[in-house]
């Protein structure tokens, strides 16, 4: 299971003063996702994610951002039957 982190606030400055002890946070959930870190920032939030790979590609990244960075998505989930939903879709 991957390690999900956020923060949101309207106080710039309190963001800032916490950026050091959010990333001490996440590292802290590293077990829970040693695959893969990566933190998004902006003027109100600090979105964290440690990524588990059971399956899928190793060039998956979270959060997910959408191209105008309005919206910014992490989660946690795999599709076991991912193989089987494809071949439905694409039959070989």
């Amino acid at each position: 299971m991957c390690g999900i982190l956020g923060l949101i606030t309207t106080d710039r400055d309190y963001l800032k003063n916490k950026a050091e002890s959010f990333n001490t946070a996440l590292s802290k959930l590293a077990h829970r996702g040693p695959d893969n870190t990566n933190i998004f920032s902006d003027s109100r939030s600090l979105i964290g994610f440690n990524r588990l790979a059971i399956v899928g590609s190793d060039q998956e990244v979270q959060p997910f951002i959408s191209e105008n960075k309005k919206i910014v998505v992490v989660c946690n989930g795999e599709i076991y039957n991912h193989l089987e939903l494809k071949n439905d879709r694409y039959p070989v």
